[in-house]
């Protein structure tokens, strides 16, 4: 019994002595591990600001610069690695990266599909911060996208975090892209009306509503469709979506209450029966 533990005490001693005999390195890999998380950083925010000013995508920017920060935290950790002495283990790490991401791919299948995903977005750039995007049946605004999820936030204040994966596999409608986002609504008129009259007089009233894009886009008020005695009434009109001095709710409600006063002052009665119609 003596003997067992002599022998477990001894391979403790050594143990110790090899650390103690090892600090300088342990030490020196540390602060070699330290120096390249902090180049990381630095070569990190250097990418995002020179990627900003050139693409001026800040969305693309922040991901692509994120990318390159791993890669040297990375490296960092490799170099650490051969510093203690563990060469053969960071070679081995390597050398058996294409079998790690053979196995890894079954294993985390979801996580490197939404990392490529994220990727190709951000060099395809779908969208950018602040972007009113739907994917999914979710309706919001971007605020990030990371090496996993796109980050949205809808217009009753939920944070959403939608797989890369998912947006690549399925449709995403971008309304704010190209700078303009059309809006309507309907009136119905009974047949007897001049609708020569309604029409200009909703136009005319459209000009003086505040967040209309009148200079870029025409507004269109057009019959769009006859039911028995009642005519229905299509207004069409654009928002200027790099504005955002003003909200498209708040106009779309300013138009339709301009309009239906204008046409109540014209003694022109509209059909309890309008139906709205929301964005598109």
């Amino acid at each position: 019994m003596q003997k067992v533990l002599d022998i477990i005490t001894t391979y403790f001693i050594d143990l110790w002595n090899g650390f103690l005999n090892n600090i300088p390195n342990i030490i020196l890999a540390i602060a070699v591990i330290i120096a390249f998380y902090i180049l990381g950083k630095i070569i990190k925010s250097i990418v995002f600001n020179t990627l900003k000013n050139r693409i001026q995508d800040q969305l693309s920017a922040k991901f692509l610069s994120k990318l390159v920060g791993w890669i040297i935290t990375i490296v960092g950790l490799v170099v650490g690695f051969k510093v203690l002495g563990l060469g053969n283990v960071a070679g081995g790490l390597l050398a058996g990266a294409g079998v790690g991401a053979f196995v890894i791919g079954f294993a985390f299948k979801d996580i490197g599909e939404n990392f490529l995903a994220g990727i190709i977005m951000a060099f395809s750039r779908p969208f950018r911060v602040g972007d009113t995007v739907e994917v999914n049946g979710v309706v919001g605004s971007v605020v990030s996208l990371d090496l996993r999820n796109t980050h949205v936030k809808t217009g009753d204040g939920k944070d959403v975090y939608i797989p890369n994966g998912a947006i690549i596999k399925n449709n995403l409608y971008n309304s704010t892209i190209d700078g303009y986002l059309r809006s309507e609504f309907t009136f119905n008129f009974s047949f007897d009306e001049n609708f020569d009259e309604i029409i200009e007089l909703i136009k005319s009233t459209l000009l003086t509503v505040d967040g209309i894009d009148n200079e870029n886009k025409k507004c269109r008020v057009f019959i769009s469709q006859v039911i028995d005695d009642t005519a229905t009434l299509n207004v069409q009109f654009w928002y200027d979506t790099y504005d955002k001095t003003y909200s498209a709710l708040e106009t779309k409600n300013e138009a339709i209450s301009k309009c239906l006063k204008i046409l109540m002052a014209n003694g022109i009665s509209v059909s309890r029966s309008s139906i709205e119609v929301y964005n598109k």
